[in-house]
C-alpha cells in the first residue's frame, strides 16, 4: 500500500507538470489535496532521480526561500509518454498535442517536429513507431521509486554541519564544483537519451513508412541532417560487420585446408 500511494503521488505531480509544462512548488499541496511535507518529499525524490528540476525561481512574498517553479526533465518526459503512448483512439493524440504544447524543446526532431509530421500526414506512423521505441525502456519512475525505497536517508543538517566543519572555507568551493560536474554529466545524459529515443524511433518504421519519412525530410534542414547523419553512421557500421563477416568466412576456409 505504501509503495502504491508513493507512486500515485509522484505520478500526480509529473502529469501536473505535463499538464501545465510548469508549476510552481507552493501550489502543488493544495492542487493534488496533499500535506506539504509530503509534496515536497516527493519533489525531492523525483529531483534526484533527474525525473523533474527547477526551471525558475519567483521572490518570495514576505522574506523567506524564493518560490521554486518545477518542469519536466526528458526522463520525465519519457516517463508520462510511456502512459500517453498507451491511451486508445483519439485521447492518445489529444495527450500529445498537450506534451507537444509543452515540452517541443525535448525530443526536438519528435515533439518539436510535430506540426510538420501532422502537415505531411505521418503523425500517426511516428506515434506508432515512438512507442515501439520507448517499450525498449523500463519506466524511469518505476526504476526512481525502487532506487529511492532502497536509498538511506541522510540526515541533511547534521551532514551539511559536518561537512563544514571538516572543510570549513573548502566546502562551498567543492560543492559548486560538485553542481557543475553534475551538471554536465546531466546534460551528456539527455543529449544521449534524445538522441538513442529519436533514433529508435525512426528505425522502428518499416520500410515503406521510413520512405514517407524521407520524401518528406527534403522540406526541413534539421531533420534531413539527422536522417543523413544516421545512415551514414550505419552504413559505416555495416560496412565493418561485412569486412569483419569477410574475414571470418576466410579464416575458417584456411582452417578447413589443414
Amino acid at each position: 500500500m505504501k509503495y502504491r500511494t508513493t507512486i500515485e503521488t509522484s505520478w500526480q505531480i509529473l502529469c501536473l507538470l505535463a499538464k501545465y509544462g510548469e508549476y510552481p512548488q507552493y501550489e502543488i499541496p493544495k492542487t493534488l489535496g496533499k500535506s506539504y511535507r509530503t509534496i515536497l518529499r516527493h519533489l525531492q525524490q523525483l529531483e534526484m532521480c533527474r525525473l523533474i528540476k527547477v526551471k525558475r525561481t519567483e521572490p518570495a512574498r514576505k522574506k523567506g526561500k524564493e518560490r521554486k517553479i518545477y518542469t519536466l526533465t526528458l526522463t520525465g518526459l519519457i516517463s508520462v509518454l510511456k502512459f500517453a503512448l498507451q491511451l486508445s483512439g483519439e485521447e492518445k493524440y489529444v495527450f500529445l498535442d498537450i506534451l507537444v504544447k509543452n515540452y517541443p524543446d525535448k525530443l526536438p526532431l519528435i515533439l518539436g517536429k510535430w506540426e510538420f509530421y501532422k502537415e505531411n500526414g505521418i503523425e500517426k506512423i511516428i506515434t506508432k513507431a515512438l512507442e515501439k521505441a520507448l517499450k525498449k525502456y523500463v519506466n524511469p519512475l518505476i526504476l526512481c521509486i525502487n532506487l529511492t525505497s532502497f536509498t538511506p536517508k541522510i540526515q541533511t543538517k547534521k551532514w551539511r554541519k559536518l561537512f563544514k566543519e571538516m572543510f570549513k572555507e573548502k566546502a562551498k568551493e567543492k560543492i559548486e564544483e560538485f553542481k557543475v560536474a553534475q551538471r554536465k554529466l546531466d546534460e551528456t545524459i539527455l543529449e544521449f537519451t534524445d538522441y538513442v529515443v529519436t533514433k529508435y524511433t525512426f528505425y522502428s518504421l518499416n520500410p515503406l513508412e521510413f520512405e514517407k519519412l524521407l520524401s518528406i525530410s527534403v522540406k526541413d534542414e534539421m531533420l534531413n541532417k539527422f536522417i543523413t547523419d544516421m545512415l551514414n553512421e550505419e552504413e559505416e557500421r555495416l560496412k565493418k560487420l561485412l569486412y569483419n563477416v569477410q574475414k571470418w568466412k576466410k579464416n575458417l576456409e584456411n582452417l578447413g585446408k589443414y
